[in-house]
């Protein structure tokens, strides 16, 4: 008799038992995108299918970078049963190699990790994005390299100052290649304001410029 209740004991825990890490299977843990052109979002879609004999369920999704969200439509998968993780990375300021994970818990079993990596295009140079004048000085312009690999989307179409402390203007050189000519009208009083660099795009770029105090030495 207490051979028999030991045995329905143990079947009923493993009835209850937690899927193993090896039951969720993705397709494609590792996903690499190379965009082309100006983009603002890369979408990823990462399925998988419960391979364990129990109902699996998947507890928490968790992207480890706040530029990263994920959407998946239901928690608990039937053995063979498939469903679908979508990742959108949200590009912003991002430039250049971007390597996201995504940590995948279910159940008790140690979580999956995904990898997103993304090669986006690379950005405007500025050379120097900040400029600056002590109080005073003489108003004479500052200048600014800009550049954009070949390839690149980005193509510069205005500079639009903050507000009235300085005065831009653009003069395109070279293929991709442009000089910006920053000029306060006054140094007689402190302040800044940013020269905003206006793409053919959505994407932005700024200058900072900033008359201060002339530092006592």
């Amino acid at each position: 008799m207490r051979a028999w209740l030991l045995l329905l004991l143990t079947c009923a825990l493993a009835a209850v038992a937690p899927a193993s890490g090896e039951d969720l299977h993705f397709d494609e843990p590792d996903q690499h995108f190379e965009p082309q052109g100006e983009v603002n979002d890369v979408l990823a879609l990462y399925r998988f299918t419960n391979r364990g004999k129990k109902p699996l369920t998947i507890t928490t999704v968790r992207p480890t970078c706040g530029c990263t969200t994920t959407t998946l439509d239901k928690t608990t998968y039937l053995p063979g049963e498939s469903g679908e993780i979508m990742v959108d990375f949200s590009v912003g300021d991002h430039n250049g190699t971007q390597d996201k994970t995504i940590e995948v818990y279910h159940d008790s079993a140690p979580p999956q990790v995904l990898h997103l990596r993304v090669e986006l295009p690379a950005p405007m140079a500025i050379q120097p994005n900040f400029v600056s004048w002590n109080r005073f000085d003489a108003p004479a312009p500052r200048l600014v390299l800009l550049s954009v690999p070949p390839g690149s989307p980005y193509t510069l179409t205005a500079a639009v100052p903050s507000n009235g402390l300085v005065a831009a203007a653009l003069t395109p050189g070279a293929p991709g290649q442009w000089t910006l000519r920053v000029t306060p009208t006054s140094t007689k009083a402190v302040g800044s304001a940013m020269v905003e660099l206006k793409t053919s795009g959505a994407r932005r770029f700024y200058v900072f410029a900033s008359v201060v105090e002339e530092a006592r030495r």
